[in-house]
């Protein structure tokens, strides 16, 4: 069982003043959830590690037409057909979250942390939005820094890349690229899904932690299972929303330097709160189907304008990035 004490929640509580004022509310049922969750320790662990399969050959998918037209009739999307299926694309599709050993080494880790944390500190860095901004800044990060081409020719010519073809398709469109970092004083956010629910999987998010992540540092805590039907409407219930939390099981993603958190875009989580004096930089990016449609209570993502506008595919990312 993880050890918090209940002081550190505390002390995390609702500082003097807020950029803005309406955040106040979610503060205070970010510290409720971070009580109630506290209260049923024996339900929480450590996001379990699943090893990496081997890099297979990057290949081309072709979607079959016909599924995609049964795909469209039934409301779900299409995937990869051609050829097996990554090994971790069942825990994915079972528990909504995978926790991978590293994708990117020690040297990488270091160059791309001290890149984001230079733009972090830059005067107007590209922000995007991020619920609670209190010492949480969400960067948009280009894809023309060699320090970003590095590390998602490493992670996407790779084994996860492997993933999220077969998943999302080849076509999958890339939705977010981006470092998340969580200042010391940066509060807890509440339970949320990050797109409203569909039937099938529209978009996978990956999570690279460019440190070690313990749990005073604020790590993201997920529910595993809650991507699934139902969920998202009782935690939007305010009678039935704390027995979710007492009730379910989470798990924290207490990641080492360069391990990935790869997760479905409906499962429920947050980011816990930072009582450490150490910054958690958190690099980021998603992928989404091609046939999802992102107005569908989802937000545009982070990611800037100019590779909003260019419609970036998965196989233009890995072929860009490893030329």
């Amino acid at each position: 069982m993880l050890v918090f004490p209940l002081l550190a929640v505390l002390l995390a509580g609702v500082p003097a003043s807020y950029k803005a004022e309406k955040e106040l509310p979610i503060v205070n049922r970010g510290i409720e959830e971070a009580a109630l969750m506290l209260d049923q320790r024996h339900l929480q662990s450590e996001l379990v590690l699943t090893p990496l399969p081997k890099v297979r050959k990057v290949r081309k998918v072709r979607i079959n037409t016909k599924a995609k037209a049964a795909n469209k009739k039934t409301g779900g999307f299409a995937s990869s057909s051609s050829g097996p299926q990554s090994p971790l694309a069942k825990p994915l599709r079972i528990a909504g979250v995978v926790r991978i050993p590293p994708v990117l080494s020690t040297p990488l880790v270091d160059i791309l942390r001290s890149h984001c944390l230079s733009i972090a500190d830059a005067p107007s860095p590209d922000l995007s939005n991020v619920l609670l901004t209190l010492n949480r800044s969400d960067l948009r990060l280009p894809l023309k820094d060699p320090s970003v081409v590095s590390a998602l020719d490493a992670i996407l010519n790779g084994a996860l890349g492997d993933l999220i073809e077969d998943v999302l398709t080849a076509d999958a469109v890339l939705h977010e690229l981006a470092c998340l970092v969580s200042d010391p004083g940066s509060q807890r956010q509440v339970l949320h899904p990050d797109v409203g629910f569909t039937s099938e999987l529209g978009i996978v998010t990956c999570f690279v932690a460019l440190q070690d992540v313990s749990e005073s540092m604020g790590p993201t805590v997920f529910m595993p299972g809650t991507h699934k039907a139902g969920f998202k409407e009782l935690l939007e219930d305010e009678e039935t929303r704390d027995e979710l939390i007492k009730g379910r099981p989470s798990s924290l993603s207490l990641l080492n330097l360069g391990e990935c958190a790869v997760f479905d875009g409906r499962i429920l989580h947050a980011g816990t709160a930072n009582v450490s004096l150490e910054r958690r930089a958190m690099f980021y990016f998603s992928f989404r189907n091609p046939e999802f449609n992102p107005a569908s209570g989802t937000s545009q993502g982070s990611l800037c304008r100019e590779l909003r506008k260019e419609g970036v595919t998965l196989a233009e990312v890995r072929m860009k990035c490893k030329s």
